[in-house]
């Protein structure tokens, strides 16, 4: 086992932490807040506790730069299935339920049941 698969290793042996205070408390004391004056202003016209969303256009941009061949992940979704399914013109609304997932994953509006494998992949 070379250096990175350890590495890799250490990084997943433990899953995922708990969802509770003291894991909240935990990573705010490892990631605290930026100050005031170093905050960034986030895209014009959002409101603070909005969520992100993305159009269309850059859903498809995204999935036609998988590179080809791309390896599946845990579900064995590989690449490749989305970029056909993404480019087929008989299916004209396969981007906007791409989309729409892709917003519902940005609003965290994931089942908790679903977000072990949402998140996670194999390193």
């Amino acid at each position: 086992m070379g250096r990175f698969s350890m590495g890799n290793a250490a990084l997943v042996a433990e899953g995922l932490a708990e969802d509770n205070n003291t894991t909240w408390e935990a990573l705010l004391s490892k990631h605290p807040k930026a100050a005031e004056h170093r905050r960034q202003e986030g895209p014009a016209g959002l409101e603070a506790g909005d969520p992100l969303s993305v159009p269309e256009d850059a859903v498809l941009s995204a999935i036609k730069e998988f590179p080809r061949g791309s390896g599946a992940g845990p579900s064995s979704l590989r690449a490749q299935f989305l970029k056909d399914a993404a480019g087929a013109p008989d299916n004209p609304g396969v981007v906007a339920e791409m989309t729409s997932f892709v917003n519902l994953l940005l609003a965290g509006k994931v089942p908790v049941e679903a977000r072990p494998y949402l998140a996670g992949a194999t390193l």
